[in-house]
């Protein structure tokens, strides 16, 4: 069997992390209306999907998004949760550090006070104006403690952050300081942390798999996503030899 070890169906919330206010360096998609039209596109494109039914926006700018969720949350599907927190980063720590610091700050906001999150082992995390359109299949092959993307051949050289799954317990003994030492200026990412605090774990155990099928607009560069096939085709292969061989 690859990655994940067992194949189970579990209902667990969904983080989409949000800044429609952006205050981060090196961000192309900088309008509010875009920013917000963006988010909506996404939040949509879930609720097409089903993957998750408990979803919880988290914006970190201060912008209060629950007003323009009432139409998802009232579309008639019985089944699906939203919840809408709010707050505003440390605008001169995001300034300085970069998104990274800012993203980390709103993952451990919303594991303290969301409501949907507290009866919750797990949690899966999307940044906000994306997708995974096989989303539905990786919590199915969920192991329970992790699911993260490897990126950068069989040597990784970073975590990618937009889609991941991950226990609380493994949220908190690996990955919840990392944002607090980035520093883009100097080419230092959050993904970048995500991979140093996960070496000394059974790393390829607690790959993503499938590899995700990412959609949507890019908040950086405002441009349109969509991962590559061949690329997925080729993480899944590397993450199934790894995880047999017992990496």
């Amino acid at each position: 069997m690859p990655p994940g070890m067992m194949t189970r169906s579990m209902d667990i919330p969904l983080i989409i992390t949000s800044a429609i206010n952006v205050n981060a360096p090196r961000t192309k998609l900088g309008g509010i209306s875009d920013r917000l039209h963006h988010t909506l596109e996404g939040l949509r494109e879930w609720v097409t999907l089903r993957a998750f039914r408990r979803i919880i926006v988290c914006d970190g700018s201060g912008f209060d998004i629950a007003p323009y969720l009432k139409p998802l949350d009232e579309s008639g599907d019985a089944g699906l949760t939203f919840e809408s927190l709010c707050f505003q980063n440390d605008i001169s720590l995001v300034a300085q550090r970069g998104k990274g610091y800012g993203e980390g700050q709103i993952v451990q906001h919303t594991l303290n006070h969301s409501r949907l999150l507290a009866d919750a082992d797990s949690f899966a995390k999307c940044t906000s104006k994306l997708w995974v359109t096989n989303a539905a299949e990786c919590v199915r092959h969920y192991n329970g403690t992790a699911a993260l993307n490897l990126s950068g051949g069989f040597s990784p050289k970073y975590v990618d952050t937009r889609f991941y799954i991950c226990s609380k317990a493994f949220y908190a003994s690996h990955l919840s300081d990392c944002h607090r030492t980035v520093d883009e200026d100097h080419g230092y990412f959050l993904e970048h942390r995500f991979l140093e605090s996960i070496k000394d774990t059974r790393m390829y155990r607690n790959t993503l798999y499938p590899t995700p099928t990412i959609r949507g607009v890019s908040g950086s560069m405002g441009t349109p996503y969509q991962t590559s096939r061949r690329n997925n085709l080729m993480k899944d292969f590397r993450n199934t030899v790894l995880c047999f061989a017992g990496y």
